[in-house]
C-alpha cells in the first residue's frame, strides 16, 4: 500500500492539463474503481504507472513517486 497519496496535488496537476481521473484510468489501463483506490491510498502505483503518469503530467518521475507515496526509489 502507498505511504501517502497526495490527492490534492494530483488533482491540481490534472486540472492544469484539463484532464480528469478518467483520463488517468485510460492512460494507465485501469478501471475507474482502480483509480479511485489510488486516490484513496488503497492501491500503490507500479513502476511503469509512475513513469507513464510522470510523462503525462510533464513532471519528474521522482516527484510523482514521492507524491504518490511510492516506497520504491526513483532517480
Amino acid at each position: 500500500m502507498a505511504l501517502f497519496f497526495d490527492q490534492a496535488w494530483f488533482d491540481a496537476q490534472l486540472k492544469e492539463l484539463g484532464a480528469t481521473r478518467d483520463d488517468v484510468a485510460r492512460l494507465l489501463k485501469l478501471s475507474q474503481e482502480q483509480v479511485a483506490e489510488l486516490w484513496k491510498d488503497q492501491r500503490e502505483l507500479r513502476g511503469a504507472e509512475v513513469q507513464a503518469l510522470a510523462a503525462y503530467l510533464k513532471t519528474a518521475v521522482s516527484e510523482v513517486a514521492s507524491r504518490a507515496g511510492v516506497s520504491t526509489r526513483w532517480s
